[in-house]
């Protein structure tokens, strides 16, 4: 419900009036709050909202400029809202819908191995966990596959029009070239990605430069710099599913070009490079914005989101992409990480593929 001046403004709460769009979002979360239970309202003022004009047939507010911002603060409160409700209601009944088919496997070898007679179970127990991981694997780059393809699709359709403006507006063809070689390097990535492989040798250096390309109009853009810091002193080798390596660094570059793109100041800037967490090698990248404000074993949580309207699926495919991967991901402080060529004044998220 809405109110201003302690006068309630209609027909938003009404029974019929899905006016922020709760129950359209609430398929992708198996855990959300619906628009039948009784949240709270919001309450204004005239005086500091002027620029908010109720319609004659007193059915809400006109849409406009300002209806627009009300509506997006409406949304992000209720979003942080439904953030801590799903986090206390899977704190206290659990969520065995998301508990994941590698838990319950490993679960199950812990209870064998607690009646001391797992010679007699090892072989069926291995036969289980080999089942459940090609399971996991196949599910889990499906679905990081459908997510990243989304992501990509976005911004091959962004580059293909920032290329026709620029024809348009009879850019230098030194600009047209640019932004040529930039779609040339997303169609490319694309090969890389659904170019068929099981598990093989990659250069770190390699999948990082893959899945900065396919960010670099919308980064230039938005003036973001992308900085790659990997060089062939720091580069290394991953032993892994390519797939599942681009999915992953893919997710953290598009969550991180989001949050500085909306709280970064000037200075918009995001780092994948090299380092070192725990003496092993990963792939790290931090940003300028203004990093987490929930726990990690809260954001890999699926359907969980601080993006208004938000799945909540990134963090938590590039984690099971990860434990596939032999490899986890992890969230370090950072005086936690050894990554010597990360600028030092990088104080937003930081986020690490750790290949352990």
């Amino acid at each position: 419900r809405v109110y201003r001046d302690g006068i309630r403004v209609y027909n938003y709460g009404a029974p019929d009036n899905d006016w922020m769009l709760i129950d359209y979002n609430q398929g992708s979360k198996p855990i959300s709050i619906d628009r039948h239970m009784a949240v709270g309202a919001f309450f204004m003022d005239r005086e500091h909202s002027t620029g908010l004009v109720e319609r004659t047939s007193r059915d809400g507010f006109i849409n406009n400029d300002a209806y627009d911002v009300f509506w997006k603060t409406c949304r992000r409160v209720f979003d942080r809202i439904n953030l801590e409700y799903i986090t206390d209601q899977r704190a206290i009944n659990g969520d065995p819908e998301n508990d994941g088919i590698m838990d319950a496997v490993r679960s199950l070898r812990q209870e064998l191995e607690k009646t001391g007679r797992m010679d007699l179970y090892e072989h069926h127990m291995q036969m289980i966990e080999d089942a459940a991981t090609d399971f996991s694997q196949h599910i889990v780059s499906a679905a990081g596959i459908g997510t990243t393809v989304s992501t990509i699709s976005s911004e091959i359709s962004g580059g293909i029009g920032a290329m026709q403006d620029a024809i348009s507006n009879r850019m230098p063809r030194e600009k047209l070239i640019d932004l040529s070689q930039s779609l040339s390097d997303m169609v490319d990535g694309m090969a890389y990605l659904f170019r068929r492989s099981g598990v093989t040798v990659e250069r770190a250096g390699k999948v990082a430069q893959v899945c900065i390309d396919y960010f670099h109009i919308q980064a230039e853009q938005n003036g973001v710099e992308i900085i790659n810091g990997f060089d062939d002193a720091s580069d290394f080798e991953i032993w892994g599913r390519r797939r599942l390596l681009v999915v992953s660094l893919i997710n953290l570059i598009d969550n991180a070009m989001y949050w500085v793109r909306q709280y970064a100041n000037a200075d918009r800037r995001i780092y994948v490079g090299p380092a070192k967490v725990d003496g092993y090698n990963a792939i790290v990248v931090t940003d300028s914005g203004m990093g987490f404000i929930d726990q990690p074993d809260v954001l890999v949580q699926p359907g969980v989101s601080n993006k208004p309207g938000g799945a909540g699926l990134g963090l938590y495919i590039a984690k099971e992409s990860m434990e596939i991967n032999k490899g986890t991901l992890r969230f370090p402080a950072y005086n936690e990480i050894y990554a010597p060529d990360m600028p030092d004044d990088m104080d937003g998220a930081v986020v690490a593929l750790v290949f352990d």
